[in-house]
Parts: C-alpha cells; sequence; structure tokens
C-alpha cells in the first residue's frame, strides 16, 4: 500500500474518485429505479419517463467510472511492475560486479512473483478499497430504508457468464499473446544473467539493465492489454447485469399498471443488499489473497544479495593506468593455497601468461587480478604506485572470454558494444583480420542482422573470434585473455597471437593450458599454476 501511495498518490487519488462515483452512481441508480416503480404505481407517466432517463444517466456513470477505474489500477500496477524489476535490477546488476547470482531466483523473483504481487496483493489492494467504499455507502442506504430484505435480481445475474462464454475466443489470443511475452521476457532474463560478466567487464551493465528494461516495458504492455480486455469483459457483464435489472423491474412495473401486484422501494433494497453480499464477499476474498502474499512482497522490496561488510570505496582508473603492483598476494582455488604471499607487478607493455592445466583456477584468477573485489583474499595493492584497497580499472581494460554472448540486437551492436562511437572501416579491418568477414557477407542484411537464438549455429572458434573482435573494438590498451584461442586452429591462433603480442601498445594478462614455444617467448612474465 506505500508504494501505491507515495509514487502514485495522485492516480490514487483519481482511483478513489472514481470509485467513489460509481458506487453513488450504482446506489442512486437502485434509488431512481424505486421512484420508477413508485410513479408507476401513481400512474405518473411523466415523473416515471423522467426517472427512467435520469436511472440510466446514473447507470452510464457507474459503469463508465468503474472502467476508468479499472484502467488507472492497470496502469499503476505496471508502474509499479516496472519500479520494482528497476529496483531489483540494480540490487543485482548493480555496478559492484556480483558472482553470486543464483539464476534460477533472478528468473523466479522478476518475473513470477512479479505477477504473483500484482494478481494476488496489488489488486487485491484495489479490489478491498474498492468493496469496502461501496459496502459503507450500501449500508448507509440499507439503514436508510430500515434494512428491508427482497432480492429480486440476484437469481437473474447467473446470465453474466454469457459474457466471458462470447468472448472466450478473443480472450484467449489476448492472453497467449500475453503468455508469448512473458516467455521472450523470461529467455531474455536468463540470458543477460549468463552475459552479466561480458557486460560489466566492457563496463556496459547499464546498457544491459537498459534491455532488461526495454523487454520488461514489452512484457507489461502486453500484460496490460489483455488485462484491459478483461476488464472490458467485466464492464459487458455489468451492463448485462443492469440490463437484467432493467428488465425485472419494466417487468413489474408492467404488473403495476395492471395492478396484479404491488412493489415498492423493495426493487431497490434488492438490488443494494444484493450487491452488499457480493462486495463483502469480494473483500474477504482478496484480503485472504492479500494476507498470503505479504511475505513475497517484503522479498521483492528487501536486498537480494546483502552488500559485503565493511566494504571500501572501489578505486575507479581514469586516467592512464601504468601499472598494478600486488604485496603480499595469496590465491587459492578449491579451498587450496595456490600462490601464497608473493608479489607481482605489471607494468604497461607487460605480456603477463598465466599457465597452468585445467581445473587449476587460472581463469579465477584472471578474474581476481581484473577486479579484487570478487574474492575475498586481500593483498596490499597499488595502481600507479598509489594505495587503494579495490580498483576499477574497465575504463582502461577490457577482459575477453573463451566465448561470447550476443543478445537480440543488430550484429553491430554487440560487436560495438564498448565503443559505439568507433568507425566502420576500423571494424571492417578487425573482421577481414580475424576472418570472418565471409560469415557477414552472406547475410542478407550484413552486420544490421537481427541475431537470433545467442546464433548458437557458430562454430567454437567462430565464437572464440568474435568475442576478440568485440574486444579490439573496445579499443583499450590493457587486455585480459581468458583462454581466446583454445578452438581455434593453429595457423589462426598463431596469427592473432603475433598481433597481440607485438603490438607495444597492449599490455597482456593472458590465461592458457597450452601455448607454442614461438608465442612462449613473447611473454616476459609467466606465472605457472
Amino acid at each position: 500500500m506505500k508504494i501505491i501511495i507515495k509514487h502514485h498518490f495522485w492516480l490514487f487519488l483519481i482511483n478513489i474518485f472514481l470509485t467513489i462515483v460509481g458506487s453513488i452512481g450504482t446506489l442512486f441508480f437502485a434509488y431512481f429505479f424505486g421512484k420508477v416503480i413508485e410513479f408507476a404505481i401513481s400512474k405518473d407517466l411523466q415523473s416515471f419517463i423522467f426517472y427512467i432517463i435520469v436511472a440510466l444517466l446514473t447507470t452510464t456513470i457507474a459503469i463508465v467510472s468503474d472502467y476508468l477505474s479499472v484502467l488507472i489500477q492497470n496502469k499503476i500496477i505496471k508502474e509499479i511492475n516496472q519500479e520494482l524489476r528497476k529496483k531489483y535490477y540494480d540490487k543485482i546488476l548493480s555496478d559492484q560486479f556480483n558472482s553470486n547470482i543464483d539464476t534460477g531466483k533472478f528468473i523466479n523473483n522478476s518475473s513470477n512473483k512479479i505477477s504473483q504481487l500484482e494478481i494476488f496483493y496489488y489488486e487485491s489492494v484495489f479490489s478491498i478499497f474498492n468493496g469496502i467504499c461501496f459496502l459503507i455507502l450500501s449500508i448507509v442506504m440499507v439503514i436508510y430504508y430500515n434494512w428491508l430484505i427482497f432480492i429480486i435480481t440476484t437469481f437473474f445475474s447467473i446470465l453474466v457468464f454469457l459474457v466471458p462464454f462470447l468472448t472466450t475466443k478473443k480472450s484467449q489470443k489476448k492472453i497467449q499473446i500475453s503468455n508469448q511475452a512473458n516467455d521472450d521476457f523470461l529467455q531474455f532474463s536468463k540470458d543477460s544473467v549468463k552475459s552479466y560478466w561480458n557486460y560489466w567487464s566492457l563496463n556496459k551493465t547499464n546498457k544491459l539493465k537498459s534491455d532488461l528494461m526495454k523487454i520488461s516495458n514489452n512484457y507489461e504492455k502486453e500484460n496490460k492489454i489483455n488485462k484491459n480486455f478483461q476488464g472490458l469483459q467485466v464492464m459487458l457483464s455489468t451492463i448485462t447485469i443492469y440490463l437484467i435489472q432493467i428488465i425485472l423491474i419494466t417487468l413489474i412495473s408492467f404488473f403495476l399498471f395492471k395492478n396484479i401486484f404491488t412493489v415498492a422501494i423493495v426493487v431497490t433494497l434488492s438490488q443494494v443488499t444484493s450487491q452488499y453480499i457480493q462486495s463483502f464477499g469480494i473483500i474477504l476474498n482478496h484480503f485472504i489473497k492479500y494476507l498470503n502474499l505479504r511475505k513475497t512482497n517484503n522479498e521483492i522490496n528487501e536486498p537480494y544479495i546483502k552488500e559485503l561488510e565493511n566494504f571500501t570505496k572501489t578505486k575507479v582508473i581514469d586516467e592512464k593506468l601504468d601499472s598494478i603492483i600486488f604485496k603480499n598476494f595469496t590465491f587459492k582455488y578449491d579451498e587450496t593455497t595456490i600462490l601464497d604471499k608473493i608479489n607481482l607487478k605489471i607494468i604497461n607493455g607487460d605480456k603477463v601468461l598465466i599457465l597452468g592445466k585445467s581445473g587449476v583456477g587460472k581463469s579465477t584468477l584472471l578474474k581476481q587480478l581484473f577486479y579484487p573485489r570478487l574474492f575475498e583474499e586481500k593483498s596490499e595493492i597499488f595502481i600507479n604506485d598509489m594505495s587503494c584497497e579495490n580498483y576499477d580499472i574497465r575504463k582502461q581494460a577490457v577482459y575477453i572470454d573463451q566465448d561470447i554472448f550476443l543478445s537480440k540486437d543488430t550484429i553491430w551492436n554487440n560487436i560495438t558494444l564498448a565503443n559505439p562511437e568507433i568507425n566502420k572501416e576500423e571494424v571492417d579491418y578487425y573482421l577481414n583480420f580475424l576472418q570472418l568477414n565471409h560469415l557477414i557477407d552472406r547475410l542478407e542484411f550484413g552486420l544490421e542482422t537481427i541475431i537470433l537464438d545467442n546464433m548458437q549455429n557458430l562454430s567454437g572458434g567462430e565464437r572464440q573470434r568474435f568475442a576478440i573482435l568485440r574486444g579490439l573494438v573496445a579499443k583499450k590498451p590493457w587486455l585480459f585473455l581468458d583462454e581466446v584461442n583454445s578452438a581455434l586452429d593453429k595457423k589462426t591462433s598463431g596469427l592473432i597471437m603475433n598481433y597481440l603480442l607485438d603490438k607495444k601498445a597492449f599490455t597482456i594478462i593472458m590465461v592458457a593450458h597450452h601455448i607454442e614455444k614461438e608465442h612462449l617467448i613473447k611473454f616476459n612474465k609467466i606465472i605457472k599454476l
């Protein structure tokens, strides 16, 4: 309730106003038709026609007010869902990289749990409030008439189910579209978690969050359309109920004209008490749902992962990166100490090789050098000879994985993610150098082709070359390379290794489990694990 009032106060006030107007319109509809009966008895035709018209006007006001109230509620809930997701993404996909994301929990919290909150929590809040408004007003009217109970129209209200049956086919189509949008959102959320490290290492987590919010907005849009259609069904059902009531009262009035029996204000009270009972049932039902979902609401609004205790601010390196020095550096992998209190200095232009068998922690060490805050092991760190506890070098360095995640976007936007201002001639040069131009040339739209399914049809070597391509396009002087040649043939690997190692402007920190002797001699520092 707090988030509704705090962030959507004016819309909430409008909803209150429409709810009260709709409730008053409904009650006045009953009252004016009571007057219709009264003048039918007295056979005052002019007054009878007048109150028929007034009753129809109040009915129209009630129906339109209720429908507009539903639209406003849907708008508020859509924005709340977006706010919850943004809040959740800011916590999980923060600029302080989090390596402990539970993929299943991430998807469940950002989709299923928020949907549960929408249906069983926030919608219940509105239903409870609307029911209470009508309940209070109807109680006042019933007390005014001394609580006469005569429910005539309730028996016929079952006819309201005709409306959903008549609109079933269209409703199913709306639901299908909404479900497809939900599936797309879930898949993209899953892919986003997989690509988090790639985006983070390229200093583009904001782009990742922006893309997530974009597809989330589409999901919420389709969801809102579906719910608006359901609201239309409710409106049509309401019209059906009122038409049935009009028919019944008109029929009773006909009998009054014929002096068969007399009915006065009973018709009014029959409608009011019938809806009073319905409102009470709605309040009770939604209050139970509200209580059941309080815990889920707290889970979404509470931080998903607590910040590390005694967290010290990370030093962001904007200027030229000349050196990184570790003193008393300890590296553990699977509870085993691999490096114990060593000193390591990497200066601009160095070519550093981390060599070892598979499974000894080479990639983990590389990530720790790229971003020490990921790990618990502490050491004295100096950036450009200045002491710091943690650092962020993404503006000067790029981390290139042995595989690449490609989001659902154009090939151009994927490979220029970290450097969207790069000119096409430079990209074409790298495409030719990495022998990827033939893959682009055979596509109808070339670099503007939209990537589907993360281009799973590419070979391992092609994917590695795309990873290298994106890293080179980033135009960063420090390159952290994680087994980037493991799936390349000897000739292609040699070509790329010579290019990287011969460039004096590049500082290379590379992980490999095997490397050719001709390339080994080009490294001036080797760490064996």
